[in-house]
């Protein structure tokens, strides 16, 4: 098993590694009796050259059905769900804009905003009565690679432009008063150390900081990717991405959509059902 060959998101080869499976696993708060039941019916199922998202794909089958859809099993499938919103990171950027939403904040995605010197696409704007955030949001298709301290520096020298700048908000003068980088996976730990030092702007990933980091927000306020739904192909999420529904939510709240994309009335039964089983988890 150690020499078997798996096959990444973006082609390349790499032995498969059991203890990645488990860590991944461990992540999602399946206990020791769940680690060992997957892994053992995802090992059973591997063959040479199967995609890294095949591998997820057994490991969530096991914990959902198997184990009768357990809230681990959603947990551990929250991460990939985020991913699948892509594979552009625009998706990313538009997720991020609702969990602000929903801390209360008013969003605005792919601004071209004047800094001090010159002009900056921004990801996303987030503002409030009280503050107006820049943020730079970096999208990774594959879950264990970070953003390095490459990003870091460049993003630096974008809020230094930016922070302070007056621009125009809901009619009236605003300043950007504060800069976030935000990915969906996690920094280097060069990135925590450079922006713990300079302090010149924040970082949000997916398990950090504490209590502010995606997968808190997204279990906290029920922000649900469409993606956690077994049931939805990726070309049925491409599909609902571009119809802007990108939370099970807002899915269930505008079932008219899936007339509208073509699914069947029993397909949207089911769908539904899920949705519900996830909230309630």
């Amino acid at each position: 098993m150690a020499d078997l060959v798996i096959l990444k998101s973006n082609g390349e080869k790499e032995l498969f590694a059991q203890e990645k499976l488990t860590r991944s696993l461990r992540k999602s708060g399946a206990s020791d009796d769940e680690i060992a039941q997957t892994v053992a019916y995802v090992i059973a199922k591997l063959k040479p050259n199967m995609s890294t998202g095949d591998i997820y794909a057994l490991a969530y089958k096991n914990l959902n059905t198997h184990l009768k859809r357990n809230p681990n099993a959603i947990r551990y499938s929250l991460k990939r769900s985020v991913m699948e919103l892509g594979p552009t990171g625009f998706p990313f950027e538009k997720f991020i804009a609702r969990i602000f939403n929903a801390l209360g904040y008013e969003c605005k995605t792919g601004l071209i905003l004047p800094g001090k010197c010159i002009e900056h696409e921004v990801d996303i704007l987030a503002y409030n009565a009280e503050e107006v955030i820049c943020m730079e949001a970096k999208f990774h298709n594959e879950a264990w690679t970070k953003s390095d301290a490459k990003v870091a520096l460049y993003v630096k020298a974008r809020f230094d432009d930016l922070i302070g700048q007056n621009i125009k908000l809901a009619g009236r003068d605003r300043t950007i008063t504060k800069g976030i980088l935000v990915t969906n996976t996690d920094f280097t730990d060069t990135v925590y150390q450079y922006v713990g030092c300079i302090g010149a702007f924040s970082l949000m990933s997916w398990s950090d900081p504490a209590e502010k980091n995606i997968l808190n927000y997204i279990e906290k306020y029920s922000l649900y990717p469409i993606g956690v739904i077994p049931e939805l192909s990726q070309k049925d999420i491409a599909m609902l991405v571009l119809k802007d529904i990108l939370l099970c939510k807002e899915l269930k709240n505008n079932p008219s959509v899936m007339d509208a994309v073509g699914f069947r009335k029993a397909k949207q039964q089911v769908i539904l059902e899920t949705i519900n089983s996830i909230c309630n988890c």
